[in-house]
């Protein structure tokens, strides 16, 4: 919920340009489908913005290669859900999350 304030007001972490701090939290991010794939990042729908920002760089596509795909495949997913209406009140699955 803390990251999903963060990003409401704007689109990258340190602003408006994509920076360091924006790989490590974009990757992190991104390697949930492959971990936890069930887990429904729409009820986080400024993060799901911003996750669909970073795996849709082509300097992600680059280095993750066809891991990349199954990423841009499970945010489109979520993206659906959220205009589905999924994800509202939804429990904790995992951890912080």
């Amino acid at each position: 919920q803390m990251l999903d304030g963060i990003l409401a007001d704007r689109k990258y972490l340190e602003g408006d340009k994509f920076g360091v701090a924006d790989v490590a939290v974009g990757s992190y991010l991104l390697f949930i489908p492959m971990f936890h794939p069930n887990f429904e990042s729409c009820r986080f729908p400024n993060v799901l913005k911003y996750m669909d920002d970073c795996v849709n760089r082509p300097g992600y596509q680059q280095a993750f290669g066809p891991g990349a795909e199954r990423a841009k495949q499970y945010v489109a997913i979520q993206k659906d859900m959220l205009q589905a209406g999924a994800g509202k009140g939804g429990k904790k699955q995992f951890g912080f999350f």
